[in-house]
């Protein structure tokens, strides 16, 4: 399979994992020469309607679905006789290997930053009209950017007519599947998403599962999921704000009902403002919490998704693929976790930004005044005018310092492009500094100009970061 091109357009490169459900690959899109994921369903489970329907039903999932948390549909297409599904390409891990880099559980700004991004997808899935019904850590992936990525739609459901919804087998995982899943799995709705949600934020709280440990029977489990209380999690984390608990015990009542309504209102909790308990006991100040961008409308939760009609695979619209790999549905899939003990992405910080960007400010308008100043001065006759070369010197030396130190400050809060671009500045800095060392040296007029120009640009090019 590898070296082959498959569908005339995704040239194969590696495979990426493996499981009963049917292999992942690694390809090139020789159109657009990005990565992307192929899943492709195992040959021999092309006879069994109900996997093929749920395969499809992934591709409809994703196309239906356009959220910067969710993985991104490329393609679908049938390659000898075999349904394959091309899916954006992401390589940084999942959210399983980022809780067990954290036995003990996450630290507040982590968790305030992946609680919101998975509540901000699974909140478009449901306005999508879309039930997810496999919500566990091991379907959330990340991006080399520790980014997070809802996963894995194979279990989705569309209608309450679906013919993979009315089977009586236990589809998902017993750890993260609600009660009522286990009592009438027919009448289960987008609260079970929610009961789910609520394990995963548990989990990412206190490094630990509420219900059921891993290894466990099934029988335990389901006796732990119906029967055991919640644990308290305080007892587990001390230094849990009251609002996570909260969030987290109304997302587990047993009860349906006693749940939220739907995830935007959980939502719009984890972005309340709060205080933090510490382990001290004393009260900090209000924190914001991360805002995470959701590029869906705000409406009313469907409380009946909307039915599909002759699910078949067509193309749909391609979007920008970055490093993925997915695993498949309810089969093991071997990763290379090699990268995602990666120190993490440093949050925001307010002191950063104002520290940052008061340097660039005093930096620029210094380098500005300083500028224009050896301009003037070179511009006459050495003969006819004394200029103070200690003083221009000191003028250009402080402005050009300050300015590549207030972008050495903004450089961590930037990432991609606008972070190059920031390391781009503070060498143009060095840059503006020796020209116009050089004209208060010579007297020279044209470095003097050379070096307003300079200024000039780097003022435009650092509002272009910025803004």
């Amino acid at each position: 399979m590898i070296g082959r091109t498959l569908n005339k357009r995704y040239k194969v490169e590696a495979e990426l994992g493996s499981g009963a459900m049917g292999k992942v690959f690694k390809a090139t899109d020789l159109e657009t020469y990005e990565l992307v994921a192929i899943k492709m369903m195992a040959r021999h489970l092309m006879d069994d309607q109900v996997l093929v329907k749920r395969f499809v039903r992934e591709s409809q999932a994703l196309r239906r679905l356009d959220h910067p948390n969710i993985v991104g549909f490329v393609d679908a297409f049938i390659e000898d006789g075999v349904i394959c599904l091309a899916m954006q390409y992401l390589s940084g891990g999942t959210l399983k290997d980022i809780i067990k880099a954290y036995p003990a559980g996450m630290p507040p700004g982590l968790f305030r930053r992946y609680s919101t991004a998975i509540t901000s997808a699974l909140a478009a899935a449901h306005q999508a009209g879309i039930i997810h019904r496999d919500l566990k850590p091991s379907n959330i992936l990340l991006n080399l950017d520790k980014e997070l990525y809802l996963a894995d739609f194979g279990l989705a459901r569309f209608n309450e007519n679906s013919s993979l919804t009315s089977s009586q087998s236990a589809l998902g995982t017993l750890l993260y599947m609600p009660p009522e899943a286990f009592i009438d799995q027919k009448n289960q709705d987008h609260r079970g998403d929610l009961w789910s949600l609520g394990v995963i934020l548990f989990e990412m709280v206190t490094g630990r599962l509420p219900f059921g440990e891993r290894g466990a029977g099934g029988y335990q489990i389901i006796a732990a999921v119906l029967n055991h209380p919640l644990p308290e999690l305080r007892d587990l984390r001390p230094d849990a704000p009251e609002n996570w608990v909260q969030i987290i015990a109304r997302c587990l009542a047993k009860d349906p009902e006693a749940r939220y309504p739907s995830a935007e209102a959980i939502l719009i909790d984890l972005k309340s403002e709060a205080f933090r308990t510490y382990q001290t006991g004393q009260l900090r100040p209000l924190v914001h919490l991360m805002q995470t961008e959701l590029n869906t409308e705000t409406i009313p939760l469907r409380e009946q998704a909307t039915e599909l009609t002759n699910p078949t695979l067509l193309p749909g619209n391609r979007r920008t693929t970055q490093a993925f790999a997915a695993d498949l549905a309810e089969a093991p899939t071997r990763y290379d976790t090699s990268r995602t003990t990666a120190p993490l992405n440093r949050q925001r910080t307010l002191n950063m930004m104002v520290f940052g960007g008061t340097f660039a400010w005093l930096g620029m308008i210094t380098l500005l005044f300083g500028s224009f100043y050896i301009a003037y001065n070179t511009s006459l006759e050495a003969a006819e005018r004394e200029v103070d070369s200690p003083v221009l010197i000191l003028l250009a030396s402080v402005g050009a310092t300050l300015f590549a130190l207030g972008a050495l400050l903004e450089l961590p809060e930037q990432r991609g492009l606008a972070r190059w671009l920031m390391i781009t500045l503070v060498s143009g800095a060095a840059v503006v500094w020796t020209s116009l060392l050089a004209a208060i040296l010579t007297f020279h007029f044209l470095l003097g100009v050379l070096g307003v120009v300079l200024v000039l640009a780097l003022t435009a090019a650092y509002f272009g970061v910025k803004f």
